[in-house]
């Protein structure tokens, strides 16, 4: 089965344009500042320090 062709993103991104409600060059738009806002969010993360309450409560144990 070709999952491309079922991607949820890629399919209502075509149904938008369809629909008049978008066009190609607002899909690519909104796909950079998505990716943008992501990339915000992973270097925050990274520079963050890790949660020292993260593992509490976990019904497992850290080796």
């Amino acid at each position: 089965m070709d999952w491309k062709k079922r991607d949820p993103l890629e399919n209502y991104s075509r149904k938008l344009i369809s629909a008049g409600l978008l066009t190609e060059e607002g899909v690519h738009e909104l796909s950079k500042k998505i990716s943008a806002e992501i990339a915000e969010a992973m270097a925050f993360g990274r520079k963050s320090p890790f949660p020292q309450g993260l593992a509490d409560f976990v019904y497992s144990l850290q080796p």
